[in-house]
């Protein structure tokens, strides 16, 4: 993993900040399709956590599978 620090200009001129990337980060590399899951799983594990997360629900499935359906997607 890879610490970084950004500098940014602010009202006293500089701030820094600790960045670092996200724990799966490495794996975006491996497929295209991998970030998007990569994203879901840093979500869950926040979740896991206790900490605020955004992952979908049933509902946002349920929502995507009738729109698919409405426009003759066929995997």
């Amino acid at each position: 993993m890879i610490d970084a620090t950004l500098f940014s200009i602010d009202d006293e001129e500089t701030a820094e900040r600790n960045l670092k990337p996200a724990k799966h980060a490495k794996l975006t590399s491996v497929h295209p399709n991998v970030p998007p899951f990569v994203s879901l799983l840093d979500e869950f594990e926040k979740a896991i956590d206790g900490k605020p997360a955004h992952l979908p629900t049933f509902e946002d499935g349920l929502a995507t599978q009738r729109v698919l359906e409405a426009i003759g997607y066929v995997a």
